[in-house]
């Protein structure tokens, strides 16, 4: 890591007194200070200098002082900022430089600790070097935070991605609470998230009513579930290969509703198990989605 004079977080050099070196500051806007020495001093942040605050007897000499940020490179200050305190102006060859703990260090330690917390240490909204913001958080209760991801930018949600487009490295996500959690992505969304982090934040996904038919999305999860409200056909739409999933049927109170399957869906032997169709009776079928084929197996009337 190399220094910057814009760095909020820079190093000090434990009681470090050095001078200007030869040919000295010619004016208040060159930005190259040369040192007579710069061993010690930190080369990975920028330099706080304090100039002519005394002189090489100790004595004070206030209307000279002035403070500069800067780089250490060879035997130079380098991309100075002048007057960072004090008043940019020509020092000698020999004038005292040194490496103080001043206001303007310790400001900027704060401004840098202050552009991602509040005034309690808590986070706030973050932004991107572009002045986007990509992180929220934002107070629902008291009790309740609600964490949004979002690019102001374009108003969209980014997509959260391993560097380097390492598609092996994986994101765990895990959700607690009572409620119902949901993620919503790009068309690639199936693609960027497991289904153990689709199991973990949808628990089971309800379809409500069937009605005549009825479209099960398996990106919403790979457990659902469906009241049966009249004689259903089923679509079947983003299972992925080798998902494991299972959808329970519970017919509605007046029961005798019929099933209609996808032509992917395949039976043991050919043949679909014999649901229960009473009043309020629970049925599940588990399906193995090899790429083309749902292979299924029932569990009827759970009356």
């Amino acid at each position: 890591m190399s220094g910057s004079s814009s760095d909020k977080f820079k190093k000090l050099s434990r009681r470090w007194v050095g001078q200007v070196g030869s040919g000295g500051v010619a004016d208040d806007t060159v930005t190259t200070i040369p040192l007579s020495s710069t061993t010690n001093l930190p080369t990975d942040t920028g330099v706080v200098a304090v100039i002519d605050r005394v002189d090489a007897n100790g004595d004070t000499t206030a209307s000279k002082e002035e403070t500069v940020i800067g780089v250490v490179s060879g035997s130079n200050l380098t991309s100075c900022t002048r007057g960072a305190e004090g008043t940019a102006q020509a020092h000698d060859a020999g004038a005292v430089v040194e490496i103080l703990f001043t206001a303007k260090n310790w400001n900027d330690v704060i401004d840098g600790i202050l552009q991602d917390h509040n005034q309690s240490g808590y986070h706030k909204t973050l932004y991107d070097t572009n002045g986007n913001e990509w992180l929220e958080q934002n107070p629902v209760t008291s009790a309740v935070n609600q964490l949004k991801i979002s690019n102001a930018a374009t108003g969209n949600n980014p997509v959260v991605e391993p560097s380097g487009g390492d598609t092996n490295v994986g994101l765990d996500f895990k959700v607690k609470g009572t409620g119902k959690h949901s993620f919503t992505g790009d068309a690639d969304f199936n693609d960027k998230v497991s289904l153990k982090d689709k199991v973990q934040a949808y628990g089971t996904y309800d379809n409500s009513n069937s009605g005549t038919t009825k479209t099960i999305d398996w990106s919403n999860g790979d457990r659902q579930k469906v009241s049966l409200t009249g004689n259903v056909t089923f679509t079947f739409s983003n299972a992925q290969e080798g998902q494991i999933i299972t959808l329970v049927m519970t017919q509605d109170a007046t029961g005798g509703r019929t099933v209609t399957w996808p032509a992917a869906v395949k039976w043991p032997g050919g043949s679909e198990p014999s649901w229960g169709t009473g009043a309020s009776d629970i049925n599940t079928a588990t399906f193995y989605y090899d790429g083309t084929n749902y292979l299924g197996q029932g569990s009827a009337d759970y009356s």
